[in-house]
């Protein structure tokens, strides 16, 4: 995870992402934080689909957003004009 958020420190979202798939093929589940991180990794690049694609990915794994997540999805889905996914965020 922490090798992650170094990406995303640097905007390096192709590092992030190789090793999120890598993590997923070695069985290391991602966690709410993971996915968080990739979350706002994608957001901070401008690609909120990717984003929102895989908040999704972790809702269909029965995680729950956390406040962190929250803040992190509301003012891009809000901003981006993304009303359909921001309604039910709140």
């Amino acid at each position: 995870m922490l090798l992650i958020n170094g990406f995303n420190r640097v905007k390096k979202i192709d590092g992030c992402e190789r090793l999120f798939v890598e993590m997923k093929g070695k069985n290391l589940e991602p966690t709410i934080i993971t996915y968080t991180t990739m979350i706002k990794g994608y957001v901070n690049v401008g690609r909120v689909d990717d984003g929102l694609k895989l908040f999704q990915e972790m809702k269909g794994f029965g995680m729950k957003p956390n406040d962190f997540m929250y803040s992190v999805l509301l003012p891009v889905t809000s901003l981006c004009g993304y009303v359909s996914y921001s309604l039910p965020l709140a």
